[in-house]
């Protein structure tokens, strides 16, 4: 009579070998998903200075983008409105936004959505791994946006 399926002895080598594997692995993963959460953030924070920048031309109103000491570090920013409206947001779990140099936002003015200093620079950092980090820069007085 023939046997058919797996011995014990079988189903533990395997179960080693996906240990093993997923040991190899998990590393990775792990900074991959720190590099991708870190990336989204930072294109999120930049879509919001650009949409900042375009509500100060379409509202014809002064706007501006700032983060403030004690929430940036858990990763929130927000948005004012010269008539004292603001609107918080806050970016993914795990990231943290600060900001490069004294300046901690953007002024964005109407009619054209030209900003009042010619650099800002802000950081956004994975929050266990420092060296995991994209730069965002408001260049120029027209306030164009560059990620790196």
């Amino acid at each position: 009579m023939k046997r058919s399926g797996f011995t014990l002895l079988e189903g533990l080598v395997v179960l080693a070998v996906l240990g093993i594997l997923l040991a190899i692995a998990t590393p990775s993963y792990l900074r991959w998903r720190a590099n991708t959460v870190t990336n989204e953030a930072a294109l999120q924070f930049a879509r919001d200075i650009e949409r900042t920048r375009t509500e100060a031309k379409r509202r014809n109103t002064r706007m501006r983008i700032e983060l403030t000491s004690n929430t940036a570090a858990q990763g929130y920013f927000r948005i004012d409105l010269a008539s004292g409206a603001r609107t918080s947001i806050s970016l993914p779990p795990g990231v943290r936004l600060e900001p490069l140099g004294a300046s901690m936002g953007a002024t964005f003015s109407p009619p054209y959505g030209t900003t009042d200093a010619p650099l800002r620079s802000f950081a956004v950092f994975w929050q266990n791994d420092a060296s995991i980090t994209r730069t965002i820069r408001v260049v120029g007085v027209t306030g164009k946006v560059i990620v790196q």
